[in-house]
């Protein structure tokens, strides 16, 4: 017997036992060994054992894995968009990309010519190309591919590779709906002996282990022999809830950290660490008591004994297939539930070494009664967000500002403020300058409102090269998303003016250029947005100020006719934030910054586009405008006039 606490494959012969550091003993005379310690000790892997494995030396060299995808029963649509998303993926290309048909499709060999990757028979021959690869990458088709996908299988293989307990690694989680991933473990990897998924790691040495030159989509029972597999907490494939990142910024950690982490030791004294942590933390025996958006972690403790089944208690907590044993490591899942971090730990399970970790005072019940009187399930899809962008200068961020704290009444908590990460390059970077990001949310919809600081005139085409793109100064904002939360290809609305910023001659005199000249990239990018039919576009003009340092009342004058002209002539929606503060006193301060009330104003009227004009004609958007910058000039000079006659008649 080995005296561990290991893997089904640790117990099978003397050879496992030694390789999981245990100790094997073959005397039957012997007492049994003690029962596992309850506090177990994490123990590390030294970077010189990490430095000798193949696949760590491959990942010196080579920034993928090669990529063998299954076209089984072609489907045309299915291969041409896997492989479309695949292309996309950092470190991936076509030499790296290989369609292996298993029977002789001639679909197969089209689209994969058509996309200019080889094609192939076996696996076996996709090994043969790459013969210093210690591993494939094996991906089914009808899948979309995270930016990060190939960079997490480099990150977690010397793990596969270094640890006997575990034989591949998925980039798939089934268990994943929008409402049961959490919003801070990105990075989250779990252990699990249930196949993840359709995006996996084929080592090398398990291939010419034994094979019969072929496979289904679930790998032969044999190769897996008791081991387990490794699998993010976010997907980074597509499953069929439509979840998996696609933030492209984030990156895996180093592949030491990882390997500590998923070792089989290190990952049970983190369960265990977790479940006996004195604060933060709920023991329960039923689902019911486990409430949706809690602020700490429960662990539900349940009974079930070995090949019964636990339905009830696995749709409940959003198992696929309504399987218990889908993402489970030795009888134990950790997962979020609802928003809620919850462990299921099955008291009868001896393998996972946590019973120790139980209050002698619960009572673990049966699946099934755990199950029982459980609370409604919530709705668990995916919100499509509105999608605003506000981009300028500091006059654009206060009415940003004014509008989100407008829907806010400026309380915390109803909108979730995205944060910089990173540092600043130089003193010159500031906050003020970085632009920001906030995300609105209810039980049916939610809104992205993403404010873009313009530094400059040519500053249109970092947004025009990539909408998404928030980083500053060396800096980025992270995504405030949630799981269940989609951002649309396109900003719903743009809000856009090109500001103060590095105007021509400095804004001190009109400069010797045509209109057409002065504003051809900011056109050129408008009307990009424009006529992709997914984005309303509006272009706010600059106004008179009351002093700058250099800019003049002369040039701004020629600018905002310059602009009018040019919006005109092509079809751009022209908000005209001269005449509104022209023809209205007072409402200038700081010399060029509009006061607070009229960004108020503004800010009511962008409400009121994003509401009624998205995807509405450009001709009714611009009529709206007009009209409202003459309701406000009425009301405002009614006020003032109201003002100055009671200040007269009070002798003032």
């Amino acid at each position: 017997m080995c005296t561990a606490s290991a893997s089904p494959w640790c117990s099978m012969n003397e050879e496992n036992c030694n390789s999981c550091e245990a100790v094997w003993c073959n005397n039957p005379s012997s007492p049994p060994p003690p029962p596992p310690c309850p506090n177990l000790h994490p123990v590390s892997i030294s970077p010189e054992k990490l430095a000798i494995l193949s696949t760590t030396k491959y990942a010196e060299m080579h920034i993928t894995f090669p990529v063998a995808v299954m076209c089984r029963n072609c489907k045309p649509d299915l291969l041409q968009s896997t492989l479309r998303s695949l292309l996309k993926v950092r470190g991936v290309s076509v030499e790296s990309v290989t369609v292996v048909r298993t029977k002789p499709v001639q679909a197969c060999d089209d689209i994969a010519s058509e996309m200019g990757v080889r094609v192939a028979v076996s696996v076996e021959d996709v090994f043969e190309q790459h013969h210093s690869a210690p591993a494939l990458v094996v991906a089914e088709t009808g899948l979309y591919f995270s930016p990060d996908a190939m960079e997490f299988f480099l990150a977690v293989a010397p793990a596969v590779e270094h640890d006997p307990t575990l034989w591949t690694a998925s980039a798939s989680n089934h268990n994943a709906q929008p409402c049961h991933i959490g919003n801070t473990n990105t990075l989250t990897v779990h252990r699990s002996s249930v196949f993840p998924g359709p995006a996996w790691l084929l080592m090398r040495t398990i291939w010419e282990g034994g094979h019969d030159g072929s496979f289904e989509e679930e790998p032969p029972l044999e190769w897996r022999r008791g081991r387990e597999a490794l699998f993010p907490e976010l997907p980074r494939v597509s499953n069929l809830h439509g979840i998996y990142n696609q933030d492209a910024a984030l990156r895996w950690p180093s592949s030491i950290k990882l390997s500590h982490e998923v070792l089989l030791s290190n990952y049970q004294a983190s369960l265990q660490a977790r479940i006996l942590g004195p604060k933060n933390v709920t023991h329960v025996t039923r689902a019911a008591e486990v409430p949706a958006e809690a602020g700490h972690q429960f662990v539900l403790w349940y009974e079930l004994e070995q090949g019964e089944q636990a339905t009830d208690l696995a749709r409940h907590f959003g198992l696929w297939r309504n399987d218990i044993m889908q993402g489970s490591h030795r009888g134990v899942h950790d997962l979020v539930w609802q928003g809620t971090r919850v462990i299921l730990a099955n008291s009868l399970e001896q393998s996972h070494s946590l019973l120790p970790s139980k209050p002698a005072h619960l009572k673990a019940l049966p699946a099934n009664m755990a199950a029982t009187n459980k609370l409604p399930a919530l709705a668990c899809e995916v919100k499509q967000c509105r999608w605003t962008m506000i981009a300028g200068d500091s006059n654009f961020r206060h009415i940003t500002e004014s509008w989100v704290g407008s829907m806010t009444m400026q309380k915390e908590g109803i909108a979730r403020r995205a944060q910089r990460r990173g540092k600043y390059l130089n003193a010159e970077c500031e906050d003020r300058w970085a632009g920001n990001e906030w995300v609105l949310s209810n039980d049916g919809e939610c809104h992205i409102i993403t404010q873009r600081f313009m530094t400059s005139q040519l500053g249109i085409s970092q947004p025009l090269a990539d909408v998404r793109d928030s980083s500053y100064c060396g800096t980025r904002l992270v995504d405030p998303l949630r799981a269940d939360e989609r951002r649309p290809t396109l900003p719903d609305v743009i809000w856009f003016g090109h500001g103060l910023w590095d105007l021509p001659n400095s804004g001190a005199s009109v400069p010797n250029i045509t209109c057409e000249d002065r504003f051809a990239n900011i056109v050129a990018a408008l009307q990009h947005w424009q006529t992709t039919g997914l984005s309303q576009v509006v272009w706010q003009t600059n106004f008179r100020i009351e002093g700058h340092h250099t800019i003049t009342n002369d040039y701004l004058e020629w600018d905002v006719g310059c602009q009018r002209k040019v919006a005109n002539k092509t079809g751009i929606t022209l908000f005209d934030a001269a005449s509104l503060l022209g023809e209205t006193p007072g409402q200038v301060s700081g010399g060029y910054h509009m006061n607070a009330a009229m960004a108020l104003e503004i800010a009511a009227v962008l409400d009121a586009t994003v509401q009624r004009f998205s995807g509405k004609p450009q001709s009714e958007l611009q009529a709206f405008l007009s009209g409202e910058v003459q309701g406000i000039i009425t009301a405002v000079n009614k006020i003032y006039g109201n003002a100055v006659l009671n200040l007269q008649n009070t002798g003032g």
